[in-house]
């Protein structure tokens, strides 16, 4: 067999694998079931940044069986995306699904201010458990969605917004602080990822 062949299928491979680790990190695995994918849907929201906006919001909330108004000065809640989920049961019009492999990385006020997650760590290993409810037409989460959530990149950017925004020199000051703290999260491996 040719050498250059055979390095340029290995070369290939290569980058499908490590494309495909990419990809991974971003995307939850998931078992592809209907009700899994309206919490991969929901995980996207949250991925993109769409729960920090009033438009995004209102698109999220679709996936919800309520919807509350969009929270303009509520805290921001940060977490990561892209862990494992699944269906854990179904019966009739009902449903679980559970996602693992996540981390909560604390939250953001209206002032732009980092309050640490409530544990001793700074990250802490989430398993979130969806109640889904199928109304006739599609599955839906159960209950109303209740907090503007999204990712660290996410945040980072948006706390930037914010500041270029503001003219109150306090908010601009927790906006620096904030930023720094979230880089550095950023640049950690969380407790419940699997590095």
């Amino acid at each position: 067999m040719d050498l250059r062949v055979c390095t340029s299928r290995t070369v290939s491979f290569l980058l499908l694998l490590l494309m495909g680790a990419a990809v991974a990190q971003h995307h939850p695995e998931h078992d592809g079931k209907v009700t899994s994918l309206v919490v991969v849907q929901y995980e996207q929201f949250i991925a993109d940044g769409s729960l920090l906006t009033p438009e995004g919001w209102k698109r999220a909330a679709t996936l919800f069986g309520q919807s509350k108004p969009y929270p303009a000065n509520g805290i921001v809640v940060l977490r990561s995306t892209g862990g494992t989920l699944g269906e854990t049961w179904r019966k009739e019009n009902q449903a679980e699904v559970q996602t693992k492999w996540t981390d909560s990385f604390g939250s953001i006020d209206s002032k732009l201010r980092y309050k640490p997650a409530t544990r001793d760590r700074d990250v802490i290993g989430l398993i979130d458990i969806f109640h889904l409810v199928f109304d006739g037409w599609k599955w839906r989460i159960d209950g109303p969605m209740g907090e503007r959530t999204t990712t660290l990149d996410r945040a980072v950017r948006y706390i930037r917004e914010m500041r270029e925004r503001s003219n109150d020199v306090v908010i601009k000051k927790n906006a620096g602080r904030t930023i720094a703290i979230l880089m550095k999260l950023r640049s950690e491996c969380g407790s419940a990822t699997a590095c």
